[in-house]
């Protein structure tokens, strides 16, 4: 078993963030080399936490995906626990530094992305005690 983890922060709120992120999941245009693979998700809790199970015959990856706030914008951290099967366990150190660097890059894409592009309107993710949306004062 392997680990890959990072984490950066993205100039954008919370809500936005996750939501480009679950759909991009769902289409997964920022992942390289496609694989035949299945996907099952495990956890979904907007706008804090996504996880799912990537599995193919190569082996198995739990992905995590934390979203929290940093000041104004997110701090995504990735954390992928990768089961290697057959002969990709003997070369699994290789397989996590290519991991990573994919990682890296992936989410640094997105962070480009996002931070370039026009602010999207999203749902504000503090709600106040009587279920309607928080205000808040700069």
């Amino acid at each position: 078993m392997h680990y890959i983890m990072g984490e950066l922060v993205i100039a954008r709120p919370v809500n936005e963030v996750f939501d480009v992120v679950a759909e991009m999941h769902q289409e997964l245009p920022y992942r390289s080399g496609r694989l035949n693979v299945v996907t099952t998700h495990t956890v979904v809790e907007r706008p804090h936490l996504i996880s799912w199970t990537i599995s193919s015959s190569g082996g198995t990856v739990c992905d995590t995906l934390r979203f929290e706030r940093a000041g104004d914008g997110t701090r995504l951290r990735w954390c992928w626990t990768v089961h290697p099967k057959g002969v990709r366990r003997l070369v699994g150190r290789v397989l996590v530094r290519r991991g990573e660097r994919r990682q890296q890059q992936m989410w640094t894409r997105l962070k480009e992305d996002l931070e370039t592009a026009p602010r999207q309107e999203t749902t504000p993710d503090v709600v106040a005690p009587t279920g309607e949306p928080a205000i808040r004062v700069p």
